[in-house]
């Protein structure tokens, strides 16, 4: 095997792509909400999550309405503390997001919260998706 030298190892570390920036960039571009779905729709969750977490609670409203409570489940998965961010939503939508996300991950955000807006959450569930969360919370 070849040994690179010092020019093509630089070389590679400039091929290196900053997603989290681009994505950051695309996501707070004033284009038309299809324009932008479709600009970061090659992107994976994990790294529009990490852009996600950079904007303004103001800037995730926007891409909240746009992106729909499946695709937000999704990017929620690879978010560290996603309960402070499913506080910004009306609860119906919080209630809408949870029900797409795996229950134990549900059930962990559920457990961040107090014990009110807990409850309201999971009666707003559908009965399966309730129903599996319940189980998992009355677990110690």
């Amino acid at each position: 095997m070849e040994k690179m030298n010092e020019n093509e190892t630089k070389d590679m570390a400039v091929q290196v792509r900053d997603y989290q920036t681009e994505l950051e960039q695309i996501m707070r571009s004033n284009v038309s909400p299809r324009v932008l779905k479709d600009r970061i729709s090659d992107y994976h969750e994990n790294d529009i999550a990490e852009a996600f977490e950079l904007l303004s609670e103001a800037e995730r409203k926007r891409w909240y309405r746009m992106f729909g409570p499946e695709q937000i489940a999704e990017i929620f998965s690879y978010i560290d503390d996603p309960d402070s961010y499913l506080k910004e939503l009306p609860l119906d939508e919080a209630a809408k997001v949870l029900s797409y996300m795996d229950s134990d991950d549900a059930a962990d955000i559920l457990d961040e919260m107090d014990d009110s807006t807990q409850e309201k959450l999971v009666g707003l569930l559908d009965e399966e998706s309730g129903h599996d969360i319940k189980m998992i919370l009355s677990y110690e």
